[in-house]
């Protein structure tokens, strides 16, 4: 039977601490003679009340990552109520080689039908870095909170060809949580028993509600053509800004219009990542440039 059940307040947070006993006559009549069973009649635990979601236990015990070039993977989140996400944490694990400032996009997604939607409700591009401890979280926190109800996804998709390792619990006893799409649908992830150690950071106010796939999208949030000898166009009106980042991550160029079009012909030839802003939404696109 439960003995107590205690809230012990800290700074944004709380633990609960859980203590089971088992009363047993093992001290009277023990099976094993001379041992007194009874020693080992309690179970602890210890819950912690804070602003995210988690299936891990905050230990990796490998590291996994996506094998493709804009490869994407989700986990699925269930909000009893209406709620927002106001950023992600993930614990990133060096391997090999240092990956520092390397991008990738963080996506948060609406559900469809037992899987993410195709179109992110929000994306943001960021760079890794890694945590000061082993097993740590980086937290990236979002431009303005996501609003959620229900059933949505929090994932990543990798932008180039060099993986980027995320923690994995494997002791995890959560299953069919965890969503991939190396293409163009989302799958159920079995492969390996466990999840990856991400955490949606909860709360905030935003002012819409994630309620489904609009029926009538607006254009794609993509530019063409695609390689471009310089000038691009768009046919999405809400698209207005345009980061243009090399492949080392540096910002080469900056692009505020409202034209639907812009001109990169003063650009090395190559490829790079272009971040495009379209009101609350971002996405990442690869562009190669040939004259």
């Amino acid at each position: 039977k439960p003995s107590f059940l205690a809230g012990l307040p800290t700074t944004g947070k709380a633990l609960l601490r859980y203590r089971f006993d088992v009363l047993t006559t093992d001290d009277q009549n023990p099976s094993i003679p001379t041992i007194n069973l009874r020693r080992n009649d309690t179970i602890t635990s210890l819950a912690v009340l804070d602003d995210y979601y988690a299936y891990d236990d905050g230990s990796a015990e490998i590291g996994a990552w996506i094998n493709q070039r804009l490869g994407r993977i989700a986990l699925r989140f269930v909000a009893n109520q209406p709620d927002a996400v106001s950023g992600v944490r993930l614990n990133l694990v060096p391997y090999i080689r240092d990956q520092t400032g390397q991008l990738f996009t963080l996506s948060v997604y609406g559900s469809e039908k037992g899987h993410p939607t195709q179109r992110p409700v929000y994306q943001r591009t960021v760079a890794v870095k890694y945590p000061d401890v082993r097993n740590g979280f980086v937290e990236y926190k979002f431009e303005s909170p996501v609003a959620v109800k229900d059933t949505f996804y929090v994932g990543f998709t990798q932008l180039d060809e060099n993986p980027i390792p995320v923690g994995f619990d494997r002791n995890s006893p959560f299953k069919n949580v965890l969503q991939v799409n190396l293409g163009t649908r989302w799958d159920a992830f079995t492969e390996i028993q466990g999840v990856l150690m991400l955490r949606p950071i909860m709360g905030g106010t935003a002012s819409d509600l994630v309620t489904g796939v609009d029926n009538e999208p607006l254009a794609p949030l993509r530019v063409y053509p695609n390689p471009t000898p310089g000038h691009i166009r768009w046919d999405n009106p809400l698209l207005t800004r345009i980061e243009v980042i090399d492949l080392t991550g540096r910002q080469v160029q900056h692009i505020d219009t409202t034209a639907q079009q812009a001109d990169l012909s003063s650009l090395p030839d190559g490829f790079y990542l272009l971040r495009l802003f379209a009101g609350n939404q971002t996405a990442v696109q690869t562009i190669i440039v040939r004259k």
